[in-house]
């Protein structure tokens, strides 16, 4: 939902409280995330979200790679998106 409303900063707080509760976020949340701060034309952070959704060993999926790249690209950070189509 935040994902489609572009409401990256609930989307990154709902993150933040899972783990503050310990809980383990998904895919799926992480996923959510990254989409939700493209849509809302956050590229560093949809950057820092992917990243440390890797650092927690959680597998990147389709969405989560196409949805990083897409907010680079808005962004025009080139390098970026160089970096995860090596990855």
């Amino acid at each position: 939902a935040c994902e489609k409303a572009h409401r990256w900063r609930a989307a990154l707080h709902l993150l933040e409280d899972m783990e503050a509760r310990l809980l383990e976020p998904s895919v799926v949340s992480y996923s959510a995330a990254v989409s939700a701060c493209e849509k809302g034309l956050r590229w560093k952070l949809a950057v820092s979200t992917f990243d440390s959704f890797e650092s927690r060993r959680l597998s990147p999926d389709v969405v989560t790679f196409t949805s990083a790249i897409a907010a680079c690209d808005a962004g025009s950070c080139w390098e970026a998106v160089i970096g995860f189509l090596g990855r």
